[in-house]
């Protein structure tokens, strides 16, 4: 089959979303299919990348707004363009990873192709923004327009919106009538792909319950890993504790430290290594002063994939604590991955994914005592190093496989 993956930003990004997309693509190429990719660029071309020894066609299509997700009609736009003005026929399936996709491949007609969405995050589809399930507070009353970075860069754009002509709207108004147009929109898009697929069954259970999708209009393939990449379990780790992952407040980089704080003086050689960057780093950096523990906390920022790959194989344990429901958790299969322990939030799809997997424990973020606990149980434990099987449902192969014979299927 020849298979299209249309998605707004590029599938090469080192973003988490952007990785469990092109994993799909090199294990659909490693079984025989045709893969090209279609994402918003700095200008329109034509490009051949070799990823894992697969040749994948890359198109990108000129668009000014590739850098916020909250000019996704405009992304959209550019995508449906480029999409109506090529001939699609030589497709079976044209494949959309994210919201400006969705809408872009909802609006083709008269295709004779077929179409599929991947949702992998559910911001746009819930009424109230993602953090506000975790921090308790409401959009719409909501006065903490820092709670998160969605609602900053929400900020910006109503800010821009509401200053055009001669008249001033007040933001919080023009950033809830934004949003709720998006999310009919994707929703709309949604509803005019043929199937839907979510990354985990939490996804799928919204997305059943804020959209007009019933339960077989949505199947669940989890996001994989290209387990070749990863080095082999080491029996002798170094003594460290990893966190990886932005340092803002939904991913819980203070839950970290302060949970390592709690138990520093128990396990006096192990220290916390942190591999991330982002607007709470100072705060984070602080906070570890203040606990006088510079010594034994190392900020490494971001690391290319090679070294990040070495930092999970090394470390003892992976440090987990997202605060707000992760919509998959790419991190606990990388440790997993890795052959590597880890401690993970009881919040959002962490605890599905995580289910069974002998070496990981589940623990709430926000009670530094509980997770310091598990953190300890783990380090006492003698689980000899495990590493994901070829045929886990995380392997890319595997993830390739049911994508296959989803398209099947709804060729037929």
């Amino acid at each position: 089959m020849k298979i299209l993956f249309v998605n707004q930003k590029p599938f090469n990004n080192p973003s988490g979303a952007e990785r469990s997309a092109i994993n799909v693509a090199v294990g659909l190429s490693k079984i025989g299919h045709q893969v090209e990719c279609l994402y918003c660029g700095d200008e329109t071309r034509t490009d051949s990348w070799k990823i894992e020894g697969q040749s994948i066609t890359a198109h990108s299509v000129k668009s000014d707004s590739i850098h916020s997700e909250f000019e996704l009609s405009q992304s959209a736009r550019d995508l449906l363009s480029w999409l109506q003005n090529h001939n699609l026929s030589s497709y079976d399936v044209i494949h959309s990873h994210n919201s400006a996709g969705h809408i872009a491949v909802g609006k083709l007609e008269n295709q004779d192709v077929t179409k599929v969405g991947t949702v992998r995050d559910y911001k746009w589809l819930c009424e109230g923004d993602a953090m506000c399930h975790t921090t308790g507070n409401d959009f719409n009353s909501c006065t903490d327009l820092d709670c998160c970075d969605s609602l900053i860069a929400e900020t910006r754009c109503s800010s821009r919106l509401s200053n055009r002509g001669r008249y001033f709207m007040p933001i919080r108004l023009v950033r809830t009538a934004y949003r709720q147009s998006i999310q009919q929109r994707i929703k709309n898009g949604l509803s005019d792909i043929d199937h839907v697929i979510s990354i985990s069954k939490l996804i799928k259970n919204i997305l059943v319950s804020n959209t007009s999708l019933s339960t077989t209009d949505v199947t669940t393939i989890y996001n994989s890993v290209l387990l070749d990449s990863y080095p082999e379990p080491q029996s002798n780790t170094n003594n460290e504790l990893l966190f990886v992952g932005s340092l803002k407040p939904q991913k819980g980089i203070l839950e970290a430290i302060k949970s390592f704080s709690l138990i520093s003086d128990r396990i006096q050689e192990y220290e916390l290594i942190v591999a991330g960057d982002g607007r709470l780093r100072s705060d984070a950096e602080d906070l570890v002063a203040e606990f006088s523990l510079s010594r034994r906390v190392r900020f490494v920022g971001h690391v290319d994939r090679d070294t990040i790959l070495q930092l999970y194989s090394q470390a003892s344990v992976v440090l987990y604590p997202s605060v707000w429901p992760e919509p998959f958790g790419r991190v606990s299969i990388e440790a997993m991955a890795s052959g590597t322990p880890i401690v993970g939030s009881k919040f959002g799809a962490i605890p599905e994914v995580l289910d069974d997997w002998p070496s990981s424990r589940i623990a709430d973020p926000t009670d530094n005592e509980q997770f310091s606990q598990e953190i300890l149980q783990v380090l006492d434990s003698d689980h000899a190093p495990k590493k994901l099987s070829k045929e886990s449902v995380y392997s890319h192969l595997i993830a390739a496989d049911k994508h296959e014979k989803l398209y099947v299927e709804l060729n037929q």
